[in-house]
């Protein structure tokens, strides 16, 4: 359970904006319980630490920060990615995992290089005008259904589109040769396109001595065709470089 309001260690009065509290209760309604990583206002040590940090009460008393803790693995990589996805205009910026996502980024994912990695939860903090009382539903989960989802590149060239499936598909292969890879961390094979999947292509791509630079797809090719079994979908290696092309991040590490 989060606390939206009271009395914080200076004894000043604080509240959470009324997007951080709809966000809060959201949460509670998907992800029951008590969770140690939960939080909105800042400790008197985290403010020592951080005296700019959105958990610090504005000068009107408002919070605009909220970390939600990561119920089992993966879900935070989810509900973030559809945070991503929705281009939800309250959004300042969201940290979860090594890596930071905001509008000023355009919406796409880069490496954080904070002294908390948030690997445990997510943080999200919203915008400093009155947007942040706006208090309408988050889009916090999708269909189950296999959508087509619009992927836009990094390079800003334009957007493609690729089937959830599909991108699973490419996350099966990536384990199948990820297994000759020292130190590679299986991906669960969701169908989305995040950070954890860009760095598997990284991984799998060092194997085959290539740069990120114009010969990735093809050596992504070589090592999918090295593994132990084909792929039970049949996606082909055409359909692999175009999703791989399509990834927001690029097969970029920074």
């Amino acid at each position: 359970m989060f606390r939206y309001e009271g009395v914080n260690w200076e004894g000043r009065q604080w509240r959470t904006a009324a997007s951080i509290t709809r966000l809060g209760h959201q949460v509670e309604e998907i992800r029951p319980g008590t969770w140690p990583n939960d939080g909105t206002v800042a400790s008197e040590a985290h403010d020592r630490a951080n005296p700019t940090s959105d958990h610090r009460p504005d000068s009107y008393g408002t919070v605009r920060a909220i970390d939600v803790t990561e119920p089992s693995p993966g879900w935070a990589d989810r509900v973030t990615e559809v945070l991503r996805g929705s281009r939800d205009p309250r959004i300042r910026y969201v940290i979860h995992d090594r890596h930071i996502f905001s509008p000023v980024s355009e919406w796409e994912w880069r490496m954080y290089h904070g002294e908390n990695p948030h690997t445990s939860h997510f943080h999200l903090s919203v915008v400093s005008d009155s947007r942040a009382e706006l208090d309408y539903a988050w889009t916090l989960t999708e269909p189950e259904d296999d959508t087509m989802l619009p992927l836009k590149l990094g390079d800003g060239t334009g957007d493609r589109i690729a089937k959830r499936s599909d991108v699973a598909a490419v996350q099966g292969l990536l384990n199948i040769a990820g297994k000759t890879v020292a130190g590679y961390v299986p991906l669960l094979s969701d169908g989305r396109y995040g950070p954890k999947t860009a760095d598997a292509v990284l991984a799998v791509l060092g194997t085959e001595g290539s740069d990120v630079g114009g010969n990735e797809y093809a050596a992504l090719i070589r090592a999918v065709a090295r593994a132990e079994a084909p792929p039970a979908s049949g996606i082909t290696a055409e359909q692999i470089v175009s999703i791989v092309e399509a990834a927001p991040w690029r097969l970029t590490s920074s």
